[in-house]
């Protein structure tokens, strides 16, 4: 099979951008899809986090309905790729932790990330959204320690269901040594 080329503009529809497109957002998409963008984005504050104890179990169920809505409404302009960003960038520690001061990496934050995940991963099949057309974002660029942190959510997301995209950004310290398939092996 030949590659198939998609286009992401970063179209963030209603994170940060809300008052400028309000009573516009179906314009707005419509303008991206004629124009070729196949892949959209849900930010870090578009979705539900996880209400999480230390042991990395769940305390409330997630409100799924903004997420709901945002998935919804990228479904009405034919079946792009939605992205996923889930923000664990070193520059938003409280996202790393899950928003629940879980050290990153412990068997607890483990446990919580397999857990939110799952429900994350689920939502998307509730909506008719199979794995083809999503993938989960981790971190933006990563650095190092972000590259060991997408590997672990990479493994974790997998471990759920084999099929899940993962997308990643190479940074330039890694762009010339590995292609991403090597690097979130």
């Amino acid at each position: 099979d030949a590659p198939v080329m998609h286009l992401n503009t970063w179209a963030s529809l209603f994170w940060g951008n809300a008052a400028m497109l309000s009573g516009r957002e179906q314009a707005a998409l419509d303008n991206l899809a004629d124009y070729g963008c196949d892949v959209l984005t849900i930010n870090p504050g578009q979705f539900p986090w996880p209400k999480l104890n230390a042991a990395g179990e769940s305390t409330a169920p997630m409100d799924f309905t903004q997420f709901d809505k945002l998935v919804k409404f990228y479904q009405t302009r034919g079946k792009p790729i939605t992205l996923i960003w889930l923000g664990l960038d070193d520059n938003h520690p409280d996202m790393q932790q899950l928003q629940s001061h879980l050290a990153v990496n412990s068997p607890a934050w483990e446990k919580g990330m397999h857990w939110w995940l799952g429900q994350l991963m689920e939502r998307m099949k509730t909506l008719n959204v199979p794995t083809s057309q999503y993938a989960l974002y981790g971190t933006d660029e990563p650095n190092e320690g972000e590259l060991d942190l997408t590997r672990t959510v990479a493994k974790v997301a997998r471990s759920i269901d084999p099929s899940v995209k993962i997308y990643m950004e190479s940074s330039e310290l890694y762009a010339e040594q590995k292609s991403n398939d090597e690097l979130i092996k």
